[in-house]
């Protein structure tokens, strides 16, 4: 018979977990001070938010920051008018609609 003990033996389960698996319970966590992470965000942007914290940023000589935080990435989605092709590299113009900004 399909649900029979005998055709599956004692020590097996239907639930996933054998008598001896069975889940332990949570146990709390340790008390010792955890370590603190560094906090890495990765912010989109436009161009006009860009050109707005470089000038505050040359205004206040203090670090680039965006809405008011130092994300760790940009994201950035324009297209490219034109490319350079220099000895180092290449040079573009990109354009998102709001503004114009070169990039390396």
């Amino acid at each position: 018979m399909l649900g029979s003990s005998a055709m599956f033996g004692g020590s097996q389960s239907f639930g996933g977990f054998g008598e001896s698996q069975a889940p332990m319970a949570a146990s709390p966590e340790p008390t010792a001070k955890k370590a603190r992470e560094e906090k890495q965000t990765c912010l989109p942007v436009t161009i006009r938010a860009i050109e707005h914290a470089a000038q505050q940023r040359l205004d206040t000589s203090d670090d680039l920051k965006f809405y008011g935080s130092e994300p760790s990435a940009l994201v950035l989605v324009a297209a490219v008018e034109s490319v350079v092709r220099q000895s180092t590299g290449l040079e573009m113009t990109l354009n998102d609609a709001t503004g114009r900004i070169k990039a390396r």
